[in-house]
């Protein structure tokens, strides 16, 4: 088998795009390229023989640091022997390994001129089993000249989205912005997120919780009275599917939704027959989701959409070039936030 070549990328002047060839100089081969794209499914990526025995397969350029690849050539997994460089694979072996270093970070990551530091501390609440938990609250400082009601976004898996999102800096930023009213994150913390999350026997407590004790709790702290459309909900992956199941459930409550990368898998079909019997008040929902992602992530949320686009509401629905990861998540915070909240 002659060499395997490394992929190139495309230049910034041309669309983006990460190039692999493969040359065995075997005519008629079945060849795929595996990788830390779609959980390194054998045969999501199929190569095509461009010349006898010479094999090319371009894809969108995707939001990664780093990508782990193999080759797998008639059903025989082999590495890049052009690349030296290796990682290992956790089974005992390697996998070639490409650094890339793309993806587009929000500019709101750092504060911006006269933007200051938002205001953070602490709220503890008593969830239903008696568990103490710490909500964060974050508020921006300087709100200029506004005076209407601030929105509250409510964010799950909490801690994880203001270490992994900078939250508290794009949240002091925008609410700088003319067009938008002052935000306040809070930033609630599960305890078994699959439980509480996954529409299990557990998630209506939590339920319970969250719209009885936290959303209580939290507006009670900061002196507001706000309506359906002064709250926003957002969620990453379960996060995602709990943040829309909340706001079915309590449309009286909650009229808008970010969703990342929502995990509307075929187990959790209970959040499509809520939305198709859903005959209250219309939600606002935005829905993000990665090209990169397993083909059962990208299914659900298409068939979200699809229910979404039957009812005739007003949604938002992005595909990215990325994985099931924070870097999307980031990047993608600020423009739902401004889709939801822009008249």
């Amino acid at each position: 088998m002659a060499g395997i070549l490394l992929g190139q990328i495309g230049t910034a002047a041309e669309s983006q795009h990460l190039d692999f060839d493969l040359e065995t100089g075997v005519p008629g081969q079945e060849v795929f390229l595996a990788s830390s794209l779609k959980d390194w499914d054998s045969r999501a990526f199929p190569m095509i023989e461009v010349s006898p025995g010479q094999y090319r397969i371009e894809l969108k350029l995707p939001w990664l640091h780093e990508l782990q690849y193999k080759f797998v050539v008639d059903g025989t997994w082999i590495m890049d022997p052009l690349n030296p460089q290796q990682v290992p694979d956790q089974l005992g072996g390697f996998n070639s390994l490409r650094i890339l270093n793309h993806f587009q970070e929000t500019p709101l990551l750092e504060l911006e001129p006269g933007v200051t530091d938002p205001k953070i501390r602490n709220l503890q609440v008593e969830d239903w089993a008696g568990r103490k938990r710490e909500l964060t609250i974050v508020e921006p400082v300087r709100l200029g000249t506004k005076t209407q009601n601030p929105v509250v976004i409510y964010f799950q898996d909490g801690p994880e989205y203001l270490e992994n999102t900078g939250g508290g800096n794009i949240l002091a930023n925008l609410s700088e912005r003319e067009d938008l009213p002052r935000l306040i994150g809070v930033f609630v913390p599960p305890v078994d997120r699959t439980e509480e999350y996954g529409l299990t026997s557990t998630t209506d407590e939590y339920v319970r919780f969250f719209t009885q004790t936290v959303v209580p709790n939290v507006e009670r702290d900061l002196k507001l009275s706000l309506s359906a459309s002064e709250r926003v909900l957002v969620g990453d992956s379960l996060g995602g599917l709990i943040s829309i199941y909340l706001a079915v459930q309590n449309p009286g409550l909650f009229r808008l939704v970010g969703s990342q990368s929502g995990a509307f898998l075929r187990a959790n079909n209970r959040i499509l027959d809520l939305l198709n019997a859903y005959s209250g008040p219309e939600l606002k929902i935005s829905l993000d989701i990665g090209e990169y992602e397993s083909d059962r992530f990208i299914d659900g949320n298409e068939r979200v959409k699809r229910i979404l686009r039957d009812k005739g509401w007003d949604f938002r629905y992005e595909m990215h070039p990325a994985v099931h990861d924070w870097i999307s998540w980031r990047n993608e915070l600020p423009l739902i936030i401004r889709y939801l909240l822009q008249k």
